[in-house]
């Protein structure tokens, strides 16, 4: 009896190791087949003249030129770390802009040139006021001198775009003046960046095309603002990748399992706290607010945690559910009123795939939103066949592809 129980659980055993691995080969069936053949976006759009132009010039949305995954990076969470791993990047130099706010804080735009310049100069010497505008908005607690936005300025500066880099409060060098950092929900702050740059560029009158590009918390500011401004807006088209679009269903998703929780979640909050405490001066900053708990908000470990410390108390919100609901761009999503393109990865481990509003093109026509099956967050890391010969050229992102690709069809526009 014994022996026949044994065996009988050998064979359950067997059973349900067959099932994982089964399981877990047909969840890499889409990755292997795409770095072999590579994969066509889905592109969702309502056929509109307008979009049918736009498209009409980004072979990476049309199919025409494929997307090939890295292919020793065969997940989401492979991608994702993989983007965060310094690499050699062409040399970008910036020239840096303060904007003073009204409630006492500061924001600053850092201003791409191509070539070298005197480092000495304004940034008004060296910032070309007739070539188009790429306004780009990182994503939390990053700045200009991240990589993907690295990777991006540079791909612009070579189509000889003016490209100007947003550094939230407390974010990219930028000190931090106030106790308001940087919120998810506020867009007061990119709406004064943008009046500076409509001061110094005649952007209604002219043929000059402005365009903005978001990436994740970054984007999801973004597309806010614009669903906030709708038709009032200066910017010609817009362009959000990695984009969180819903920060409740996000946030939820960090809490559903200890690994998430462990990961993700921690390092996030970790960034914000070094952020806070290390790069700026936190704890004089908050000192003088009785309502806010410098012990917890230290020994916070999640971004709800974060939150309940700081970002609730400092911007008066309820609770932090509240706050998660007043800053999901889907909320305004559908007053958008300029061409908007969304690029999202289904296996991004951060800004979810539950989380991405495909009815938001039949509800905006304004709306083209393009998904991948792979490519991690803010990555998208891709590679030519041949890649395994030449590592060192394996780092390109076929997302920047796609925002250089519509940027340039909405300046061509007329």
């Amino acid at each position: 009896m014994i022996l026949e129980l044994n065996g009988l659980q050998g064979v359950q055993l067997v059973i349900l190791l067959m099932a994982m691995v089964t399981f877990w080969l047909r969840r890499q069936l889409k990755y292997i087949y795409a770095v072999l053949h590579g994969e066509i976006p889905s592109v969702y759009y309502t056929t509109t003249a307008t979009n049918k132009a736009i498209l009409s010039k980004c072979p990476q949305l049309l199919g025409k030129e494929k997307y090939f995954p890295l292919w020793y990076a065969w997940n989401g969470h492979l991608q994702t770390l993989l983007m965060n791993i310094r690499e050699r990047l062409p040399p970008t130099q910036y020239f840096r802009q303060w904007i003073d706010l009204d409630d006492g804080g500061q924001v600053s735009l850092d201003w791409a040139v191509p070539g070298l310049k005197d480092p000495k100069s304004s940034w008004k010497d060296v910032v070309d006021f007739t070539k188009p505008i790429m306004f780009v908005l990182p994503g939390l607690s990053s700045g200009s001198h991240d990589q993907y936005v690295l990777k991006l300025v540079n791909s612009m500066l070579q189509l000889n775009w003016q490209c100007v880099v947003y550094n939230a409060r407390g974010c990219g060098r930028t000190p931090l003046k106030t106790a308001e950092l940087f919120c998810m929900a506020k867009t007061d702050d990119i709406r004064e960046a943008v009046k500076k740059i409509e001061s110094f560029f005649d952007l209604k009158n002219s043929s000059q095309k402005f365009v903005a590009c978001g990436f994740s918390m970054g984007s999801n500011l973004l597309v806010k603002y614009l669903g906030e401004e709708q038709g009032k807006t200066s910017f010609h088209g817009a362009i959000s990748i990695g984009n969180p679009y819903d920060l409740v269903k996000c946030t939820r998703h960090f809490k559903s399992t200890w690994w998430y929780r462990h990961t993700y979640d921690r390092v996030l909050t970790s960034n914000l706290k070094r952020l806070l405490f290390h790069r700026n001066d936190g704890l004089q900053i908050l000192a003088s607010n009785p309502r806010i708990d410098l012990i917890a908000l230290q020994k916070a470990t999640t971004l709800m945690e974060f939150d309940e410390q700081l970002t609730v108390i400092v911007y008066n919100y309820a609770n932090v559910g509240a706050y998660h609901e007043d800053g999901s761009c889907v909320r305004v999503m559908d007053k958008v009123k300029i061409p908007l393109l969304c690029v999202s990865a289904k296996d991004d481990p951060i800004c979810i795939a539950e989380a991405i509003p495909y009815d938001m093109v039949e509800r905006n026509p304004n709306v083209i939103l393009a998904t991948t099956n792979l490519g991690g967050h803010l990555a998208f890391l891709e590679s030519p066949r041949d890649s395994w010969r030449h590592p060192r050229k394996a780092r390109t992102c076929w997302s920047v592809k796609v925002a250089s690709e519509f940027a340039e069809s909405i300046r061509n526009r007329c």
